[in-house]
């Protein structure tokens, strides 16, 4: 059994919004139904866990999916969030995939590559390139760093179910990522990297806003 946890506990501070991000809307829609659907019509998943903030747990948005979906509060850090999520699974869940709900163009064919590739991995991640020059700060100056070597993570990230389960409950720290936690538990995990896609980009800033809304169509 496949399953998806799409994480709604977000704020909206970096894009300065009293309303989190994820509830938002591009074309009349909200950002967080966007993924929501997408995962709905795929025919290889076969539930969908929505982790979201208690305060919105009554929102007439959340309340109207709360038939389709599973809808759990999230925690106090994205780890804890994705740990409810997790045992909010049905307990014949073999893979699981962990979404951001701000990231509304997820396409069928991620979803479907995360799901292939766990079929030999524990993990399977997509991944764009970095089309930009990179440079680490340091105390002594400035080093320019290769971006043939280095990849921006997207999400949903695929797990085997008992395998980020087991990782994330060992660990006490609060990763930006899921996969970080799987390697920081276990270092000889097996994982896939395959390709992303620019388009499944994070809606993080204003200036991420205004691109959504010129793929969604709204200008």
């Amino acid at each position: 059994m496949n399953s998806a946890i799409i994480l709604a506990g977000g704020s909206g501070s970096r894009i300065e919004s009293e309303i989190p991000k994820q509830f938002l809307t591009l074309s009349n829609k909200p950002i967080i139904e966007y993924s929501i659907d997408t995962f709905k019509k795929n025919t290889n998943i076969d539930e969908i866990i929505l982790v979201c903030k208690k305060e919105y747990i009554k929102s007439t948005l959340i309340q109207k999916l709360s038939n389709s979906y599973k809808i759990v509060t999230g925690g106090n850090t994205r780890t804890q969030s994705t740990i409810k999520g997790l045992l909010a699974c049905d307990e014949s869940t073999r893979n699981v995939l962990i979404h951001d709900s701000a990231r509304p163009f997820i396409s069928n064919k991620i979803i479907n590559s995360c799901i292939k590739h766990l079929t030999e991995n524990d993990a399977s991640i997509p991944i764009i390139s970095c089309k930009d020059s990179l440079l680490e700060l340091k105390k002594n100056g400035i080093q320019y760093l290769n971006r043939d070597n280095i990849k921006l993570i997207q999400t949903p990230q695929g797990f085997n179910y008992e395998k980020i389960l087991t990782a994330l409950k060992n660990n006490t720290k609060n990763y930006s990522d899921d996969f970080s936690a799987l390697l920081d538990f276990d270092n000889q995990a097996k994982y896939a990297l395959f390709n992303g896609d620019h388009n499944n980009f994070k809606v993080t800033t204003n200036t991420d806003l205004a691109l959504a809304k010129i793929l969604s169509n709204e200008i």
